[in-house]
């Protein structure tokens, strides 16, 4: 296929051909437009949080199960039960495990609407591009782990396994912040069974390196002052699936007014 670089200011005698850019981030959506985020919003430190993808998962503190080897003549294996961090969803039947788990104890994601992630010029943003679904699915491997308030602590702190309300929905008040992790239990020393704890993943990108097709509907739009980023981590993109069609959500915030015309889309890569 016959590739052309192309600048940081979209030209539009490349439109539907292959370009590779290499620019900086110019534009990132907000994603507190979530209410996914309403229970979490109070621990955050800043009243937005710019990104393409905010990501959590969940850990339960158990008993597991580990095989260890007798010592005998057949070499036998016995189960041996430890304590340590799980995924919530891989909780081990045992007496002394919780027999249930807060509703609200789940992995999840807030993704970022690609029409207001933008990679150009800093000074003229709009005469950039914007991203694809596809192509913004792919920028998962950079985070940023300032995302919560250092060193609050919990209020209300959660029940104990023995309580009866354990297992009950977790609020804002049962957490406890070290880094990107909000937890149930101080973030240092033992731990408790039966404690939860929350690690998110800010992506925040601040310099893209994408091979692409360069595509710009006729379309006018009004200029807009854009968030300016400086830091230049890179990230360079896998393609040869082309875009998806599918019903995934369109992101955060749900309703763009404003980007720039060219979009970077991926490609077809030609079989034999």
């Amino acid at each position: 296929a016959n590739v052309k670089e192309a600048g940081c200011q979209a030209d539009p005698a490349l439109n539907d051909g292959l370009v590779h850019v290499s620019c900086p981030v110019t534009h990132l959506p907000d994603l507190l437009t979530s209410p996914d985020l309403d229970w979490i919003r109070p621990l955050l430190v800043d009243k937005e949080v710019k990104g393409t993808d905010l990501i959590w998962s969940v850990e339960m503190y158990q008993w597991i199960s580990t095989s260890k080897h007798k010592e005998t003549v057949d070499n036998e294996k016995e189960k041996v039960w430890k304590k340590d961090w799980r995924p919530v969803d891989k909780l081990e039947w045992y007496e002394k495990n919780p027999k249930r788990i807060p509703p609200n104890a789940r992995t999840g994601s807030v993704v970022g609407n690609p029409d207001a992630i933008w990679i150009g010029d800093k000074d003229a943003p709009l005469k950039g591009y914007r991203l694809s679904r596809y192509l913004r699915k792919q920028i998962l491997t950079l985070g940023n782990d300032k995302v919560f308030r250092p060193d609050v602590k919990a209020k209300q702190p959660y029940p104990s396994v023995q309580d009866p309300d354990y297992g009950k929905k977790l609020e804002v008040d049962n957490f406890y912040t070290c880094g990107h992790i909000v937890s149930t239990v101080p973030c240092y020393g033992d731990g408790v069974i039966g404690a939860i704890r929350f690690g998110f993943q800010l992506v925040q990108p601040t310099h893209l390196s994408i091979l692409a097709r360069q595509h710009a509907p006729p379309s006018e739009f009004a200029e807009h002052d854009s968030r300016r980023l400086i830091d230049t981590t890179v990230k360079d993109f896998s393609h040869g699936y082309a875009e998806d069609s599918s019903s995934e959500r369109v992101g955060e915030p749900a309703d763009i007014k404003t980007f720039p015309p060219a979009r970077l889309e991926d490609f077809d890569i030609p079989m034999g």
